[in-house]
């Protein structure tokens, strides 16, 4: 909170601290992301941020451009914290374990259920993609994933899973907590006054079955999909020709020979 002094001719104003450009950033985005928790993103004001810190209005454009340049600015902050986590946890791993896949959902749940998808979600319908797309967060996920599970198959003798799927297997997680972030407050079951954190826990619970029993079942991916697929049938008869019409007496010329 900045400090006031008083001027002399009505209200105090606040008194201007020197800082760095680093610093400045910084404090903005620690100060935003309060103001997002109580506010949400419509609520959020550059001006009220600003007097808040002894800033001017135009420092915070200066450096994030706008109100939807400032919530990307956090989008990316955020996004970036959650991959290192990911990458500090997944780089020890030597093989597919419960804690390690229960811990990579608790970083990317805690992540979008703190705030993230409702951000991303607000930016979306505002028609701002913003440069910490989901698409990037979710690029980034399924490379460590990948990285990770190269490993894990290198330890079993088997071949290296396609990136695609674990791209998938990124994707599932990824929807799995932003709906959860989203919606689960009204879609999870449990009683009304119990915490969100608390409701969500056998979900995330379930997901962590789910993926762990993909990932001992298919340590090289799943085949892919088009192989199970049932392939169809050979007609019975070859294809006739549109414009060929069935006689509907097939023997009535050669009855007329005949007699």
């Amino acid at each position: 909170m900045a400090q006031q002094i008083d001027s002399g001719r009505g209200a105090p104003r606040p008194v201007r601290i020197r800082r760095s450009a680093a610093e400045a950033k910084r404090q903005i985005l620690d100060a935003a992301e309060a103001h997002l928790t109580q506010f949400g993103p419509g609520g959020l004001r550059l001006q009220s941020i600003a007097a808040e810190l002894g800033l001017s209005h135009p420092v915070i454009l200066h450096h994030f451009g706008s109100r939807e340049g400032l919530i990307d600015a956090l989008n990316a902050r955020t996004i970036e914290q959650l991959t290192s986590s990911m990458a500090a946890l997944l780089a020890g791993a030597t093989a597919p374990n419960r804690n390690l896949v229960e811990t990579t959902l608790d970083h990317v749940f805690s992540a979008f259920g703190d705030g993230l998808a409702q951000r991303l979600a607000w930016l979306a319908t505002a028609g701002e993609t913003g440069t910490s797309s989901i698409h990037d967060a979710l690029s980034e996920i399924a490379r460590l994933v990948q990285l990770a599970r190269v490993a894990f198959a290198s330890q079993r003798g088997a071949p290296p899973p396609p990136f695609e799927d674990s791209r998938r297997i990124a994707l599932l997680v990824a929807t799995s907590a932003i709906g959860a972030a989203i919606f689960g407050r009204s879609m999870l079951t449990g009683p009304q006054n119990t915490p969100y954190a608390e409701r969500v826990i056998p979900y995330r619970n379930w997901l962590s079955d789910l993926i762990m029993n993909y990932l001992d079942q298919f340590p090289s991916g799943m085949p892919a999909t088009a192989d199970h697929r049932p392939q169809p049938r050979p007609a019975r008869h070859p294809a006739r020709h549109p414009d060929a019409r069935r006689d509907p007496k097939p023997n009535r010329h050669l009855k007329t020979e005949a007699e």
